[in-house]
């Protein structure tokens, strides 16, 4: 007898497919319509497969589907399996009294952490799934590598008795030279000799001729890239597979390996996958091909031996490349008519290795077939059911968006007035994140073709989905966070590949220099607007972009002691005295340059625009410098103690976020405590920026001689402390704004491109002029980021928030 479902045990779910050909902007529209979302949370709404409320009646789950549905997005009642959902989102209440509340907490998924590689070392934790594949299935593999592995044999074995024959047949014509007139001996010797030679090369040069190496390929140094060499461990130990022994990237949008000798693999990541997708996506990519290990040695022979076939059959190789090229040098008609002769041999060849091709893929399709099945089923135990289905169509529309981008560039005519990407991957992207729902609902439809990929030998997408889709396993790994954060150095990798293909295509590609420096678009204007807006709100208008707020919670007995309702009502009661506090800390950042300017001069502070510290002496002007970079004033300690309270705040409110978002906002934390570790770096920068603006002005004037010295000494210090920053924020991690890491959004700010910047000062502080810009705006969007999921926490907890103080009613 089936058992009833207990009502309040539904949830209702996002597939991630949209009903019918819409817009992002125009579903975005619909959707704060439909239920009073903020534009962040309507956007989280976009990213499915998700669960968007838990624990429901039927009644009440069918119509907040319906909503979705009338927006057009494919919503679904589901009973509630108990298992952690993927994705977890916090949505306003809805119109018409379909009300979306905060779904009920669940326990985290045991390998979730707040970087994508962070989460794959946690995987070593995880108990390989148990295989699927018995004795009966093992025997079909291992007789299918034994038949593919003799189609190569056979082809090898045929080589060399015709060799063999060819020689006895010469040697029988040798030794009966005697019996035979000269013109027979020539004819017999010339002729079946020749022949049979033509005929052995050409069943010899598949064999020996020089494969042409693959542009465009780099291979990543485990020295360089130790915690991603170290994640993969831990991915195949998950798997129950061996990691592979070499990683190579390339500009594909595909995953791909290839065994090596002594079994084990080459793994290949392409690089638009990795700067499209995020690293969930790009995981269980990753596991679909690492699982094909399970199939054991015999499936890798498989492999092997088709690569091999396809390769001689239609790879062109180093031979094909000399012999074009001889034939288009050739001036004399016998020449050309000997290149198609020789050519014409060759593509006999190349159709006997096509005709073998085929036959392996017949030999070995029961083979794969078991092994993609079983290498299917692994990777849905990792990233879960629900996004199979998703991660192929987003590999296959980065596919069509690269086609699109390449094509694009490769015919500038096409487009007048379009400007060259540097970094190709970065504008494929953007190209794959800009595709419509009609796009993708056509690649939908491909994957559900019953006929899909049969030629390749393995079963069609649609048998495949179906059985991963029975499953309905729960993700292992889910992280949500870029994939291109599992490579430290991806941007890197990006720049390099996307000059290689430049180069291979004939294209000039741009230079950095020449392009003109990217300042705030309309759209960061507007996103940092959105941000100022939640900072005001949040901290009650107190909020001053110096001094940074340290993120980590306070060890202090007394603030823990509070609670999290008492700490916001002491928040609440300190209000005007921290916004005097914040006030005052921050004039003194804008005081810093001009008395360090007074100090280095012997001039009056006066003289700069700031008054009261024209009766101290060089030496207490350069004591007041050190202290105010210590930061050792008594603004500046109340400040600190106060915002410790914002610090437990914080920590109070991510500890009630639901996982996904707990997992968001401990990453955003880890950002902000990097960005208050760079914090010194980043205010030198300004205060000697300030600085040299005006040594400047003082030099062109000449009449103090050490103007000039302190403006070369100022440009020095400037220049080392943006040194210090970009390599300390090269392995700061951040989803935040573009980039990847924080010195790769400094870097799309300020290029600082071209040679001369090694030796031109000058040059480099004007390339280098909005890094501190930069810097802020990544803090501010981080701080903006999670005091928005704090705001939910509060919300959603009954926690009552601090009453605005308008700045201005205290004087300041």
């Amino acid at each position: 007898m089936t058992q009833a479902v207990p009502a309040g045990s539904f949830q209702v779910t996002l597939t991630g497919r949209r009903l019918s050909p819409v817009t992002d902007n125009e579903l975005l529209l619909r959707l704060r319509e439909q239920f009073g979302l903020n534009p962040d949370q309507a956007v989280q709404l976009l990213v499915g497969p998700l669960i968007v409320r838990q624990s429901l009646e039927v009644k009440f789950a069918a119509k907040v589907a319906s909503a979705f549905r009338a927006c057009g997005m494919e919503a679904l009642v589901e009973p509630m399996t108990g298992l952690p959902p993927a994705e977890i989102t916090e949505p306003a209440a809805t119109s018409g009294g379909a009300a979306l509340a905060p779904p009920a907490p669940s326990s985290p998924p045991p390998a979730s952490s707040a970087t994508p590689v962070a989460a794959l070392l946690a995987l070593a934790a995880q108990a390989p799934p148990a295989s699927r594949l018995d004795l009966d299935r093992e025997r079909q593999i291992r007789r299918g590598g034994m038949l593919v592995g003799s189609v190569r044999s056979i082809y090898v074995l045929v080589v060399v008795v015709v060799s063999a024959i060819w020689a006895l047949a010469l040697l029988r014509s040798v030794l009966s030279l005697n019996d035979r007139g000269v013109l027979d001996s020539l004819y017999s010797l010339l002729v079946p000799g020749l022949g049979g030679l033509a005929l052995i090369g050409l069943l010899l040069l598949p064999l020996l001729a020089p494969r042409k190496p693959v542009p465009g390929r780099l291979t990543l140094d485990p020295a360089q890239e130790p915690e991603f060499f170290a994640g993969l461990a831990s991915l195949g130990t998950a798997l129950g597979v061996p990691e592979p022994a070499e990683v190579i990237v390339d500009g594909e949008a595909s995953v791909g390996i290839k065994p090596l000798p002594g079994g084990r693999i080459r793994l290949r990541l392409g690089l638009s996958l990795l700067a499209s997708l995020n690293s969930r996506e790009m995981v269980g990519l990753i596991a679909q091909q690492l699982a094909l290990q399970a199939g054991g040695p015999g499936l890798l022979r498989v492999l092997e031996v088709q690569r091999w076939l396809q390769q001689r059959a239609y790879d062109a190789d180093l031979w094909d490349e000399a012999l074009a090229r001889r034939q288009e040098r050739s001036d004399s008609g016998a020449g050309h008519t000997f290149g198609r002769v020789l050519v014409l041999s060759l593509g006999i060849g190349r159709l006997l290795m096509a005709g073998l091709y085929r036959l392996s893929l017949l030999l070995g399709a029961k083979a794969l077939r078991i092994a993609s099945h079983e290498a299917d089923r692994r990777t849905a135990m990792l990233v879960g059911s629900r996004l199979f289905p998703l991660m192929l169509r987003s590999q296959r529309a980065v596919d069509q968006a690269a086609d699109e981008v390449r094509a694009l560039a490769a015919s500038p005519s096409a487009s007048p007035g379009r400007q060259l990407p540097e970094d190709l991957f970065e504008a494929i992207a953007n190209q794959f994140r800009a595709m419509d729902a009609a796009s993708l609902a056509a690649i939908d439809t491909e994957l559900d073709n019953e006929h899909q990929e049969l030629s390749t030998g393995r079963p069609p997408w649609g048998e495949r989905i179906a059985r991963v889709q029975q499953l309905q396993a729960a993700p292992v790994y889910a992280s949500s966070l870029p994939a291109r954060l599992l490579l430290e150095q991806c941007e890197l990798y990006g720049l390099k590949l996307s000059r290689e293909w430049y180069e291979r295509e004939g294209i000039a590609a741009p230079a950095t220099a020449a392009s003109p420096q990217p300042g705030l678009t309309p759209a960061m204007r507007a996103a940092r607007e959105m941000q100022r807006e939640t900072l005001e709100r949040y901290f009650n208008g107190q909020f001053r972009p110096w001094p940074l707020l340290q993120p980590l919670p306070p060890v202090d007995a007394d603030i823990t002691g509070l609670g999290w309702q008492g700490t916001i009502d002491t928040l609440r009661r300190r209000s005007p005295e921290m916004t005097q506090d914040w006030v005052a800390a921050a004039e003194w950042e804008r005081r810093r340059a001009p008395l360090l300017l007074a100090a280095g001069l012997a001039m009056k502070p006066s003289h700069f625009g700031v008054s009261g510290y024209d009766h101290l002496s060089q030496a207490d002007l350069w004591r007041l410098l050190e202290q105010l970079r210590r930061r050792d004033t008594d603004a500046h300690h109340r400040l600190t103690e106060n915002l410790k309270l914002h610090a437990f705040r914080i920590d109070c409110a991510m500890r009630a976020l639901m996982d996904q978002e707990r997992l968001q906002a401990e990453f955003l934390r880890t950002l902000l405590q990097r960005l208050h570790e760079m914090e010194n770096d980043a205010a030198m920068l300004a205060e000697l920026q300030r600085s040299v603006i005006a040594l400047q002005a003082i030099a062109a004037d000449g009449e103090h001689p050490d103007a000039q010295k302190d403006l070369n000494e100022a440009l020095r210090l400037f220049r080392g402390h943006a040194t210090r920053l970009l390599n300390s924020g090269h392995s700061a991690a951040q989803t935040v704004l573009e980039g990847g890491t924080v010195s790769g959004y400094l870097l799309l700010r300020c290029p600082l491109a071209g040679p001369e910047r090694m030796t031109d000062a000058a040059r480099y502080l004007q390339d280098a002029s909005g890094m501190v810009d930069a810097f802020q705006d990544i803090y501010q969007a981080a701080l903006g980021e999670l005091s928005s999921l704090c705001e939910r926490a509060e919300r959603a907890c009954g926690i009552q928030p601090i009453r605005r103080i308008d700045p201005m009613s205290l004087g300041l």
